[in-house]
């Protein structure tokens, strides 16, 4: 019960795991929130996801720091080929957010909360040192340096989306 866990990723990657039913168990029950998002979901699945999902929970659970599995194989050049199409200025706009996050979750006149990065997954070391470097800019204040032009990327499944995180709300009450 002292640990949210809040996971975003692509629905069926796991078989058996990771559903929004999936929610933890005994004293841990409703400390475990699945994104499992479709197939061509990018920045603004995953915008969408911290902004009505993600920010809410943590704002609801208090923490006391921020850690964030900094996984980046969601980058639509990844080889694991998940099968999202994250951008290197995505990681920079997310890592923005989780940064503002930490700072307003923190009491009033009180530094930002704990926060810390861990690397977990991408497998493109391109993809990988650019969207590294996005979010390390973005933690530091500076603007993102993403010049690849989002435009010939698939359209993301905004309604399979809007569904899967309706429903991660109403199971969570959010």
């Amino acid at each position: 019960p002292a640990i949210l866990f809040i996971s975003t990723h692509k629905a069926g990657a796991f078989p058996g795991t990771g559903k929004v039913g999936d929610v933890g168990t005994g004293d841990g029950e409703g400390t475990v929130i699945n994104v499992p998002l479709p197939a061509d979901a990018g920045r603004a699945a995953l915008l969408a996801a911290f902004d009505t999902l993600i920010a809410p929970a943590a704002a609801r659970f208090s923490p006391d720091l921020v850690l964030v599995s900094a996984g980046y194989d969601g980058h639509w050049a990844d080889t694991l080929q998940t099968g999202f199409q994250a951008t290197s200025g995505t990681y920079h706009t997310l890592s923005a957010r989780v940064a503002e996050l930490a700072a307003g979750l923190a009491p009033p006149g009180s530094p930002p909360l704990p926060l810390v990065f861990l690397l977990e997954g991408g497998y493109n070391t391109s993809a990988l040192s650019e969207s590294v470097n996005e979010s390390l800019r973005a933690l530091l204040g500076a603007p993102s340096a993403d010049a690849f032009d989002a435009s010939v990327l698939r359209d993301e499944p905004a309604d399979k989306v809007r569904a899967v995180l309706a429903e991660a709300r109403r199971v969570h009450g959010l």
